[in-house]
């Protein structure tokens, strides 16, 4: 017999995402559900063991850490596996208002997903709240699976444009590449691999050339000395300011002045 543990919700009709039921269960070998259909939206989630999952006309083999969506009125089937059979956690809801955009796909392997099912599970010791805990976490797995299902690369493009505004606000600073990491919270060495992937160069590249950029328009557009615009520019010390001036434009700060009018 399988260990099945469910309960059903009062229907409070909450607004966004109305929970009706949720539960667990340590499935027998073979335990299947269908081929049928649900009313409402529900979401399983595998903690243990392996099964398989069936909709529109695709089988998908699953084991712990997947979660599987069945929409409302949609013909799915699912079965445990004969020899690991799987133990789920599931929540089943409404969504009066507007069918979840993130839930797009057939199933999903998310880290994360699991805590969120795990204190789910809390919610049999409440009394009270128990349909707004629910329907929170709800909200919660929502705002999970959003973050995860963004185009990768546009994430890390906008990484890499955070990191640029960053510099150019604080280039005079001396601002350094781990700075600029953790103010992203991100690991220096992801950090500097997402930005190159993104800007083609590494962000000390970057900032080198930015403050090279910017000291060379003030040695023709003002009369600051050569040493007052290396500290402008965030270098610290003008000996360092000119070799790295020389090797980006082939020619020292002084010579580049004269050699542009000023």
């Amino acid at each position: 017999m399988n260990n099945r543990n469910e309960f059903f919700l009062v229907n409070k009709n909450l607004h966004g995402f109305n929970p009706l039921s949720f539960g667990q269960e340590h499935c027998l070998p073979h335990h299947f559900f269908g081929p049928g259909m649900r009313s409402y939206w529900l979401i399983h989630y595998v903690v243990s063991g392996k099964g398989v999952f069936s909709v529109k006309n695709k089988t998908y083999k699953l084991s712990a850490g997947s979660c599987f969506i069945i929409r409302p009125l949609e013909k799915v089937f699912y079965q445990a596996d004969a020899n690991n059979p799987w133990h789920y956690i599931w929540v089943g809801f409404e969504a009066p208002d507007h069918d979840p955009e993130q839930l797009t796909g057939d199933v999903l392997s998310i880290p994360g997903l699991g805590n969120i099912f795990s204190s789910l599970m809390d919610a049999q010791e409440k009394s009270e709240g128990r349909n707004e805990f629910i329907s929170g976490k709800i909200w919660e797995l929502m705002s999970l699976i959003s973050e995860a299902g963004k185009p990768k690369i546009s994430r890390n493009r906008s990484f890499a444009e955070q990191a640029k505004t960053c510099i150019q606000a604080k280039y005079m600073t001396g601002i350094t590449v781990s700075e600029i990491a953790k103010m992203l919270n991100l690991e220096r060495s992801y950090f500097s691999t997402v930005f190159k992937n993104s800007v083609g160069i590494s962000p000390q590249e970057y900032i080198n050339n930015f403050r090279l950029e910017k000291a060379a328009d003030l040695l023709l557009s003002s009369d600051l000395s050569v040493t007052d615009i290396a500290y402008s520019t965030g270098y610290s010390g003008v000996i360092n300011f000119s070799r790295m001036f020389k090797r980006r434009f082939g020619q020292s700060p002084s010579e580049y002045r004269e050699s542009n009018g000023k």
